[in-house]
């Protein structure tokens, strides 16, 4: 149990901590939900407002651990675009991003969905922290 919560916190690391700064890519869904898995976009510029301000409390919040343990095995993690469903017309939809992570010698895969909303003309990532991955 405790090797597949180290792989869902690789996933979401992978997924929230590349960026190359090249800003918003929220033009379409697909271009949003592919910018946030494939890093060619800002990842706080993706996410929707209320993910945003989530965020920046837990940045500041004491319950979270910080620092890596000493015996933390070896950790690779890949993110894919698998899907993406937005009816036309739509302000809402979702994507789902398939999790390859290897921790040490053991691989897992698993999918995570994630909305998509349109705020203020542009698509934007949401619900990332409530995400759950299947298995």
């Amino acid at each position: 149990m405790a090797l597949l919560v180290v792989a869902v916190g690789a996933g979401g690391y992978v997924l929230l901590s590349r960026s190359d700064g090249a800003g918003s890519a929220g033009g379409s869904p697909r271009k949003a939900a592919e910018a946030f898995v494939n890093a060619k976009a800002d990842k706080k510029g993706l996410l929707c407002a209320a993910d945003r301000k989530l965020i920046e409390g837990a940045n500041g919040s004491s319950s979270y651990a910080t620092g890596n343990p000493a015996d933390m095995p070896d950790v690779n993690a890949k993110a894919t675009l698998d899907s993406v469903d937005v009816a036309d017309g739509s302000d809402k939809g979702t994507f789902t991003v398939k999790l390859d992570v290897k921790i040490g010698s053991r691989n897992h895969s698993q999918s995570a969905t994630y909305d998509l909303v349109r705020e203020n003309g542009d698509w934007k990532v949401c619900g990332i922290l409530s995400a759950a991955p299947s298995f």
